[in-house]
């Protein structure tokens, strides 16, 4: 636990993040790397079972990054094989249009789990503010495509805040 939460984890890829189905080989495939660390000031801080550091500041990023850009070319299908290699920060996202998620939140196709393919491309609607949602426990591994739009269309991978009504799997709903 110590060394993850000093930032020591990261993702080793070996063969293909999406499980390497062959219907997913002409798509263009994306790694992003969820990771969040406990900052005091400019320190990371490995939190207590009895205290935490005054003024504790949860920094979360994608690729080591805050707030990243990433472009993808418009009406272009592609992978993204998501992993959340944090020690404790469950994450539930949503791709939105807007960055404060009062857009419309896209729908999100799921193509495996933890590097095993799925035999059907699944997805999820979810109800209210978690609509479209998916639900990312530490050490998950998610790979999922969306329907890409037109030119000039952004959309943002933000965290929602109510996740007892997000799912990990599409079936399944976090209890209150």
């Amino acid at each position: 636990f110590d060394q993850m939460s000093m930032g020591l984890s990261g993702v080793l890829v070996i063969g293909d993040p999406d499980g390497g189905a062959n219907e997913l080989d002409s798509y263009t495939s994306r790694l992003l790397v969820l990771k969040n660390a406990l900052l005091s000031g400019s320190t990371i801080r490995i939190p207590t079972a009895t205290s935490l550091p005054p003024n504790p500041i949860q920094t979360f990023t994608v690729n080591g990054q805050i707030n990243p850009v990433l472009d993808v070319p418009s009406n272009q299908w592609q992978v993204f094989n998501l992993a959340n290699v944090g020690a404790n920060a469950f994450y539930s996202l949503q791709l939105n249009t807007e960055p404060d998620g009062s857009g419309p939140s896209q729908p999100l196709f799921l193509v495996g789990m933890d590097g095993n393919p799925f035999y059907g491309v699944q997805s999820f609607p979810g109800t209210g503010a978690g609509q479209n949602a998916l639900g990312v426990p530490p050490g998950l591994r998610w790979s999922f495509t969306f329907k890409p739009g037109s030119a000039g269309q952004t959309y943002y991978l933000i965290g929602i805040s109510n996740p007892a009504q997000v799912g990990t799997f599409p079936s399944d709903v976090w209890p209150n």
